[in-house]
């Protein structure tokens, strides 16, 4: 973008440095046939209008030309009404540039034709064409070459009044000052016209790079994976996104903006919450709340929120979501399967110590058990010795002893 000022408006022309990218030049060049068809259509009423007042009027004043003023006046008049009628048409808009040289034309060669009859009326009538001339180099923002063509126009039509003109015409009041008037006129509408169509081009080339900003903002606002939304504290959607909608299982973002905010809130206390929270602090980050969806089920999302005050003073609600309905279930399932493990591993270990109290307690029973079956099986084994040995005296002793 040309930032640089220029010090003149020839450096401004020639020297500034306006981005003439092709894609700015075409869309200038494009928008230029729609542009000149509301101001061509206000010349022909205005050339139309001036041209019956003027077959009027002229004519009174002028009778010794009153046949050739009639028939210039009303020729004029006829054409502008043409034209006027045929910028309503379907195909107004291709040839427009062609009717506005055609208008142009009428006007600068009934001008010199009123000159050239009526060398008197030169001030007047240059004048005339002199306005209509720079209004276009004004008004019509076209490009500089059409300008140039009806400067030509002009000044041919004019020279060809004054040269094919009887001599005295050089000797009226205000000749000199009406030609300089005339080639004055038509520099300044050249330069005029070239000005007005360069800042044409660097606002085209402004529009487009907002365009291109703006289309490049959409595509990150609608793509995004996140939601992202603007909301007013009572409630209602200013801006949402279709990943939004997505999350809350709307099928459209203009199906979303019919729905409260509020009523989304499972539990309203969070929104209430939440907003407090923003009135004292400004903004909420990482603040996990539950949503209804359309369909009634529950959707867990990360809300980031900020409190942002317009330019007319009005505040609302900036922010976005993002959907951690499924790691919320999984982190749920997670935290389950650990409780149900830890559960289990209590369970075993419990098991366990009953097991080794079991045991012990087995342990324990088998040393008694062997303790009270061995004691005796001693005291048998002994006699069975001592039978054997046959270290007893009698069988009444035999007795005694196992008595």
């Amino acid at each position: 973008m040309a930032t640089e000022v220029s010090n003149s408006i020839i450096d401004f022309i020639f020297k500034s440095k306006t981005p003439y990218s092709l894609k700015g030049y075409s869309e200038v060049r494009a928008n230029s046939a729609s542009l000149v068809i509301v101001p061509v259509k206000i010349m022909a009423l205005l050339v139309a209008v001036v041209g019956l007042l003027a077959m009027i009027f002229e004519i009174k004043y002028f009778t010794e030309y009153s046949i050739q003023i009639y028939i210039i006046r009303l020729s004029s008049t006829l054409i502008a009404f043409s034209v006027l009628s045929l910028l309503t048409a379907k195909f107004a808009e291709k040839y427009s540039i062609y009717f506005v040289h055609l208008l142009l034309l009428t006007i600068i060669i009934s001008s010199g034709l009123m000159i050239y009859y009526l060398p008197s009326t030169l001030l007047v009538n240059s004048s005339i064409i002199g306005l209509m001339v720079f209004m276009s180099a004004l008004f019509l923002s076209w490009e500089v070459r059409h300008q140039i063509i009806v400067a030509i126009y002009y000044n041919a039509v004019f020279a060809g009044a004054i040269l094919f003109n009887d001599r005295a015409v050089y000797f009226l009041p205000n000749m000199f000052e009406s030609v300089m008037f005339v080639l004055v006129l038509s520099v300044v509408s050249i330069i005029a016209c070239a000005v007005n169509f360069k800042m044409r081009l660097m606002l085209a080339e402004k529009n487009i790079s907002v365009e291109l900003s703006e289309k490049k903002f959409r595509s990150i606002f609608h793509n995004s994976a996140e939601g992202i939304f603007q909301s007013t504290m009572d409630g209602k959607w200013l801006t949402v996104n279709k990943t939004c909608a997505d999350i809350l299982g709307y099928d459209n973002t203009d199906e979303l903006a019919l729905v409260d905010v509020n009523d989304l809130y499972v539990n309203t206390d969070e929104r209430t919450k939440m907003l407090n929270e923003l009135k004292e602090s400004g903004q909420v980050t990482d603040h996990k709340i539950k949503l209804r969806k359309k369909d009634g089920t529950e959707a867990v999302v990360i809300l980031n929120n900020r409190l942002v005050t317009g330019e007319n003073g009005s505040q609302y609600l900036e922010g976005n979501i993002h959907d951690v309905t499924e790691q919320t279930r999984t982190e749920e399932m997670r935290l389950l399967a650990e409780e149900a493990l830890t559960a289990e591993k209590i369970k075993s270990e419990n098991h366990a110590k009953e097991a080794l109290r079991l045991s012990v307690t087995k342990s324990k029973f088998l040393a008694n058990m062997s303790h009270e079956i061995r004691t005796p099986m001693n005291g048998i084994l002994g006699f069975l010795t001592l039978i054997e040995a046959g270290a007893y005296e009698s069988r009444d002793e035999l007795k005694q002893f196992s008595a």
